[in-house]
């Protein structure tokens, strides 16, 4: 199939700290993910769009440290399906995405807050973008699920809520009681593109349908960095990303502190619009 060439499959590891097991060898790996722009994150390689996943979280998430190691399974292992787009724009991905595997990089949103200056500063209808987070009323205890979450219970759990996405958290490493870490956001959307059509796959965990791709935001962010942050970012997989979470940064970990949707923030606007005509 292949006379005189390769197939379009690469498997690779990210060094990290030097320990193919660590967690920050894990956690570089994760951000080389993140930061990659053009391929989208799938558990199957196939297609004419490039696909990437980190081999220890898509398929062997659930599995113990010496089960992985034996099938060398470890935790900076990459497998990357290219696809037909140009090959120097892959190349080019690639290689920025590879400058945030380096300890305590950042991988940014795609979003670039609108200033807003000289009259309009002053324009009531745009004060309500200045706002604060912590200015929006009925911020409520973020509603969660862990990574071992079984899919029925997630359905079950948003639908009481009357919610459609929700983070995947598991304790933070060196927190205080409670503390959360956010792992993945998960969705309606996903749950129901996989589970309509593998209907036996309910009780599985959540963790391999969310997504590790999510909006974040400090708890200091305007209401316009919220909004713009929402706008400018759109899972490549499940469609638009309704929420985005707000947590503080905490040795590149993030510690939950609320989720906000498209509707809280919306909510917002029209209600400081309305109050400003008045």
């Amino acid at each position: 199939m292949f006379e005189g060439g390769f197939g379009g499959v690469l498997s690779f590891e990210i060094k990290g700290d030097g320990n193919p097991w660590s967690q920050e060898t894990f956690d570089a790996t994760a951000r080389f993910i993140d930061a990659l722009k053009i391929p989208y994150i799938g558990p199957s390689l196939g297609g004419v769009e490039s696909l990437v996943e980190q081999v220890r979280v898509v398929g062997y998430y659930d599995q113990p440290l010496e089960v992985r190691q034996k099938l060398s399974i470890t935790n900076g292992l990459v497998r990357l399906a290219c696809g037909i787009e140009d090959t120097q724009d892959l190349l080019d991905d690639v290689l920025q995405a590879l400058t945030f595997v380096r300890p305590g990089a950042v991988v940014p949103t795609d979003a670039e807050p609108l200033m807003i200056t000289g009259d309009e500063e002053d324009d009531k209808t745009n004060a309500w973008r200045r706002k604060l987070i912590r200015d929006l009323p009925d911020l409520r205890v973020p509603i969660t699920v862990t990574a071992e979450t079984s899919c029925v219970t997630a359905v079950q759990l948003m639908k009481s809520q009357g919610i459609d996405q929700m983070p995947v958290v598991q304790p933070l490493q060196g927190g205080a009681s409670g503390e959360v870490e956010v792992i993945a956001v998960i969705s309606m959307g996903a749950l129901s593109k996989r589970l309509l059509t593998n209907p036996d796959q309910v009780d599985a965990p959540v963790f391999p349908f969310a997504s590790t791709k999510f909006v974040v935001v400090e708890p200091t962010a305007t209401l316009e960095e919220v909004a713009d942050a929402l706008h400018a970012y759109t899972d490549r997989r499940y469609g638009d990303m309704g929420v985005v979470i707000v947590a503080e940064d905490r040795g590149g970990k993030k510690l939950l502190r609320h989720v906000v949707s498209r509707v809280d923030v919306l909510a917002f606007e029209t209600d400081s619009l309305a109050a400003a005509k008045q």
